[in-house]
């Protein structure tokens, strides 16, 4: 029996617009820093670690890559960027999709809207759009259950915004100062005595809206 693909929207966490420089070179603020780790290690809690992350090669959306990655224990070696994933269209995100590797169960998106937003309404078509009118702010997650196909995505998904997840403590706070400025999250991580953030709620089958939609369509 084959085995759903699982396919997991990251769009990156809040950038800071009080520097000058470009779009590309926009780093996170602090807040966009706290609320990536949240999720972070939400993904770890939930044991959802992506065989692959693929990032926009953008400052904001490559700092967001390494965060989530790090707060989960993977290698940075997980970690590929692609060049169309910035400033992609709905029609390059899913050319993304058609050329995952079959090997890939689980694949972490990191990037920017209108082209994420787009491509979760497309392979999700019932999502219901928040009063705010965004629905995928920054740091928000989107998980999907799949086809067993990259070609042809349908099946079930569940929205987690950073927003939601348990505020940092101090403890926390400083595993992520520590990451921030380059020590390994691992090392830092062994300083700690307790678990770095209350258990979260595990996805039950009941969280899940199902979703009927093909990549190559």
């Amino acid at each position: 029996m084959a085995i759903n693909k699982e396919l997991l929207l990251l769009r990156h966490g809040k950038s800071d617009w009080n520097t000058d420089t470009s779009d590309f070179n926009r780093p996170l603020n602090k807040r966009g820093k706290r609320a990536t780790l949240q999720i972070g290690k939400w993904l770890a809690e939930q044991k959802l670690a992506p065989d692959l992350i693929i990032s926009s090669p953008a400052i904001r959306a490559l700092t967001t890559a390494e965060i989530v990655c790090s707060a989960m224990n993977l290698s940075e070696d997980t970690i590929q960027t692609d060049n169309i994933i910035y400033q992609a269209s709905l029609s390059d995100l899913r050319q993304v999709l058609l050329h995952i590797p079959t090997s890939v169960q689980r694949l972490l998106l990191v990037g920017h809207n209108p082209g994420f937003e787009s491509l979760l309404s497309y392979l999700a078509p019932n999502t219901p759009i928040p009063e705010d009118g965004n629905l995928m702010p920054t740091a928000t997650l989107a998980y999907l259950q799949l086809d067993p196909q990259w070609s042809f995505l349908q099946g079930s998904y569940l929205i987690q915004r950073a927003k939601d997840l348990p505020q940092l403590d101090v403890g926390e706070s400083l595993f992520l100062r520590k990451l921030v400025l380059g020590i390994p999250a691992q090392a830092s991580s062994k300083n700690l005595t307790r678990p770095l953030m209350p258990p979260a709620a595990p996805i039950r089958p009941r969280h899940l809206v199902p979703t009927q939609q093909g990549v190559g369509t």
